[in-house]
């Protein structure tokens, strides 16, 4: 299979190679350890093959042929690429935030168990909600959504084209104070759920001294814990739609603070 482009236009692809690589490695899902890197550099360079042709009029003929004129514009893509599929991975850290919330509240802080993704130990919960988040993101189409702001990256920040401009940096912080904000709308019901089990918990205990409260207390919490989670499933869904629908509107806003 002849490649698309000559030898003379290769530090033009390496440029869009690494966008989508550095894009690729950093989203949910296909960046995370458990796929094989063969499947992973298979997708980028298909990608990347695909994606050439369209993007290249634009670029090509400008990009020096000096490894010193087009390294620096290589790390700015590799930043542009993972700047758009970290902005996807922090929603899923947001959920992953939302677990450790309420495996604390319900006890289960020590019931752990190691992420094959990160290889860290994380709560029950914290997983049954990330692997929620990926059905979610997969359920929605929007892994459509990221490839097409791939797609859209070009026409918007060609290579050689990525400023670091003064709103990039309250993006940022914008988007991390969206993890805690997401975290606590979703883990919001369980908490209040416990809160007031052991406002219960507290009122009984003065009221029957001879009864054991820690020993009804914990199995009560857990219960009642899963059951509002269960019952807040529909809710949390729609939290996560919402949150993964907004992609577009931070794509856009990226795309604007990096050029």
């Amino acid at each position: 299979m002849p490649l698309p482009f000559d030898f003379a236009q290769f530090p033009a692809f390496l440029l869009v190679l690494a966008r989508v690589g550095a894009i690729v490695a950093a989203m949910p899902l296909l960046g995370e350890r458990t796929v094989p890197r063969q499947v992973r550099a298979a997708l980028i360079l298909m990608l990347a093959l695909l994606l050439f042709p369209m993007v290249a009029g634009g670029f090509a003929d400008r990009v020096p042929q000096s490894p010193l004129g087009w390294v620096p514009a290589l790390a700015l893509e590799v930043l542009l690429g993972g700047a758009i599929g970290y902005s996807v991975r922090l929603i899923t850290a947001a959920f992953e935030f939302a677990g450790e919330i309420t495996g604390y509240v319900l006890g289960l802080s020590l019931a752990q168990a190691v992420d094959p993704q990160t290889r860290l130990q994380v709560p029950i919960v914290g997983q049954f909600l990330t692997v929620l988040s990926f059905l979610t993101f997969l359920a929605i189409n929007a892994h459509h959504v990221l490839i097409g702001a791939l797609v859209k990256s070009f026409e918007w920040i060609p290579p050689m084209g990525v400023t670091v401009g003064a709103g990039f940096a309250d993006l940022v912080v914008d988007l991390t104070f969206q993890v805690f904000r997401l975290g606590l709308q979703i883990a919001a019901p369980v908490v209040a759920a416990i809160l007031l089990v052991n406002v219960g918990m507290g009122i009984m205990a003065r009221a029957v001294p001879q009864m054991h409260v820690m020993i009804v207390a914990m199995p009560l919490t857990i219960a009642i814990g899963f059951l509002v989670l269960g019952l807040s499933l529909p809710y949390v869904s729609g939290v996560m739609t919402h949150a993964y629908g907004g992609l577009d509107d931070t794509f856009a806003r990226l795309m604007t603070s990096l050029r």
